[in-house]
């Protein structure tokens, strides 16, 4: 698994994709629960870990947050998505 910085640059490019229509997002909050959801399953198919089943203990409020749940989680999962 990638470092938290490694991630963090991910997801910035995931949402900068996912929300180029809409003019971007600026904050994690901005994103609406679709568009959370699309950067989970990109982050998933990227590092190819299992996140969404974890979502429910993500207590975090940024993408950095984000990023630190990631790596932090993923240990155990890495090589199980899809």
């Amino acid at each position: 698994m990638p470092d938290v910085a490694t991630v963090r640059l991910k997801i910035q490019e995931i949402v900068d994709e996912v929300t180029a229509e809409t003019g971007g997002v600026v904050h994690m909050s901005d994103l609406d629960s679709f568009g959370l959801v699309q950067l989970v399953l990109n982050l998933e198919a990227e590092f190819d870990v299992v996140i969404l089943e974890e979502l429910h203990g993500f207590t975090g409020t940024d993408f950095d947050d984000l990023a630190a749940f990631v790596v932090a989680t993923t240990g155990d999962s890495v090589g199980s998505a899809g």
